[in-house]
């Protein structure tokens, strides 16, 4: 799935050939520094959400990150997160099933 609406989107690898460009762009994308997150807490008022993500350390959270949105941006970007767990729990759905299915193969 593309980052924005605005961007195409891309295929995904298991159905289309390996294009050194699309691997590439995925290379440098996961190589960008990352904050661990498994806390947060949201801040709402009328047309606008505050979403504070953090984690958990030495049983306090520690928030690091705070975003603003309006509220129709808040839902486009939670339904686009929940399409894109959904797809990748049937993905590894399958790639287990098929795993689980070659073993007994063997």
């Amino acid at each position: 799935m593309a980052d924005s609406a605005d961007e195409p989107e891309v295929p995904d690898p298991e159905a289309e050939p390996n294009d050194p460009a699309l691997q590439a762009r995925r290379d440098r994308r996961a190589a960008l520094p990352a904050t661990y997150v498994d806390t947060w807490a949201t801040l709402i008022w009328k047309g606008h959400i505050r979403v504070v993500l953090g984690e958990w350390i030495a049983r306090e959270p520690y928030y690091r990150a705070a975003y603003l949105m309006e509220l129709d941006d808040a839902e486009k970007f939670a339904n686009a997160l929940l399409e894109r767990v959904a797809r990748q729990r049937e993905r590894d759905a399958a790639r287990a099933k098929k795993d689980q299915s070659q073993e007994s193969e063997t």
